[in-house]
């Protein structure tokens, strides 16, 4: 029996900078939030309960910004690469900052030799995009190709990751988030080489079942988060769906629920006040 799932969405004319989905923990900007809490820039990122929401992390990044612009900040300057990944990490997160001299859209530029062309540009990639009023919408293709090679005991022990995929996500009506990731792959060579960098590979069915000659791997990931903020010092947010999370404190890994392990479905409601 076929399994058909449809999904509509609907949008009306106008622009949306609206981004309620969440950011996957595995992203290296919560190292940078977590220096520049250090260096004073920010306040507490409540790293022990990972992912965040995008607006949350682009508020970070605004608070980052406006506190260089102080006398604190001018007394304390972020370093070069400091300033080169708040703009990175601006135009990753933040619809707002992209241009055509920052982000390139597949589908959207102007000729085919352009949407190559910014294949191999260092711009921010998409393979879709689309903002209107009530919400926005974007494809990103995935793409996972990595070489890992022990150096002890055994120097000969490697292996290769293949993987491709897609990742839909945005935000509709202002305040309900969505995404819905998939990705599959091969595993060359030493399966535990693999799985000793990438530990969730240990708790995928696919690779642990491993009925094939090379082993393969498959992820989904899907959910729904809404949030709205009835005053400026409350939050009320719902999630359902499957996700990567971390939970618990810890500096690296997180003592209660590290990341490592499979994706969760599951149902929150991560409230502040």
């Amino acid at each position: 029996m076929k399994k058909i799932i449809l999904l509509i969405l609907i949008f009306t004319g106008g622009i949306s900078y609206a981004q309620m989905d969440n950011i996957p923990i595995a992203n290296p900007v919560y190292d940078y939030l977590k220096n520049m809490n250090i260096k004073g820039y920010i306040g507490p990122i409540n790293d022990q309960d990972l992912p965040l929401a995008r607006n949350k992390v682009i508020g970070f990044l605004n608070e980052i910004d406006s506190y260089s612009k102080t006398t604190e900040g001018i007394n304390n300057p972020m370093s070069s690469v400091e300033k080169e990944l708040l703009n990175k990490y601006y135009i990753q997160f933040d619809a707002s900052k992209r241009n055509k001299q920052n982000t390139t859209d597949f589908l959207n530029e102007d000729s085919f030799s352009e949407s190559v062309n910014g294949i191999f540009s260092d711009k921010q990639k998409f393979f879709l995009r689309y903002k209107g009023k009530s919400g926005n919408f974007s494809m990103e293709l995935l793409n996972r190709d990595q070489y890992i090679n022990t150096l002890a005991p055994e120097t000969k022990s490697n292996a290769k990751i293949l993987g491709f995929g897609g990742k839909i996500f945005g935000t509709i009506f202002d305040h309900l988030g969505y995404n819905l990731t998939v990705e599959a792959g091969l595993i060359g060579g030493n399966p535990d080489v693999a799985a000793a960098v990438e530990p969730w590979l240990r708790y995928n069915y696919k690779f642990v079942e491993g009925v094939e000659e090379i082993r393969s791997y498959s992820l989904t990931q899907g959910y729904l988060r809404y949030q709205t903020k009835p005053t400026e010092d409350i939050t009320f947010s719902a999630f359902i769906g499957r996700d990567k999370i971390k939970t618990g404190f810890g500096y690296d890994q997180s003592l209660i629920i590290s990341g490592n392990g499979p994706d969760l479905d599951m149902i929150k409601f991560p409230n502040q006040y």
